[in-house]
Order: C-alpha cells, then structure tokens, then sequence
C-alpha cells in the first residue's frame, strides 16, 4: 500500500513538472509559431481562452507539485475544467492551425492533464 501511495506521488510529481514546462512552451508556441492572421481574427474572449489555458496549466502544475503529499480537491476541480476547455482549445488549434507544434504540444498537454488528475483522484481516495 504505501509503495502504491508512493508511485502515485512520483508519477504526480512528473505530470505536475510537466504540466508546468510544456504549459510554458504551449504559451510561447502560441506567441511565435501561430499564424498572425488567426490571432488577429480572434475576439478578446477567444484569446483569452486560447491563453488561459496555458495559464490554468501552469497554475495546476505548481498545485501539483506543492500539494503532492496531501488529498486536493481544488487541483482535481481545476483539472477537470482545465481538461473540458483544453478539449475545446485543441479541436479549435486542429481546425484552424496548420503549425504541427502548437498542435502536437496541444495533445500531449490533455493526455498529460488527464494523468494528473487520474493521480489526485488516487491519492484524494485513499487518504
């Protein structure tokens, strides 16, 4: 039981670093590599979506990585929101941009946020 507790808190303690790194590439391929005319396009609500989710990840990555040893029902409500607006962000990234990285890091970003989430959900159940 307690070698368990403490895999789920290594692999927790990777997608939270994770989060916060490639959250932080996301937002500058998003700045440099997306095409001016779509970010021109966008309405201020749009780029506040197209942004904050980087933002969102960020935040959960420094939850994640100061909250590992305790139960966190905000990191798991936080991700479940980052999670459904993430969604969103990449179908829209696939529809409307031809930039490979920005999508690539886009999909990486949502299967890494579902793992850390699958992880505060473990330790948030057996504490």
């Amino acid at each position: 039981m307690v070698k368990i507790m403490n895999d789920i808190k290594k692999t927790l303690k990777i997608a939270s670093t994770l989060e916060v790194v490639l959250g932080t590439l996301h937002l500058l391929s998003l700045m440099f590599l997306l095409e001016k005319e779509l970010l021109n396009a966008l309405t201020p609500l749009g780029k506040g979506l197209l942004f904050g989710v980087d933002g969102l990840l960020i935040l959960l990555g420094i939850i994640g990585l100061l909250a590992k040893q305790k139960k966190s029902l905000i990191a798991i409500i936080l991700g479940i929101i980052t999670i459904i607006v993430q969604m969103l962000q990449a179908f829209a990234l696939m529809s409307s941009s031809h930039n490979f990285i920005v999508v690539f890091l886009s999909c990486i970003l949502l299967f890494v946020t579902i793992q850390y989430i699958g992880d505060n959900i473990k330790i948030y159940k057996k504490k």
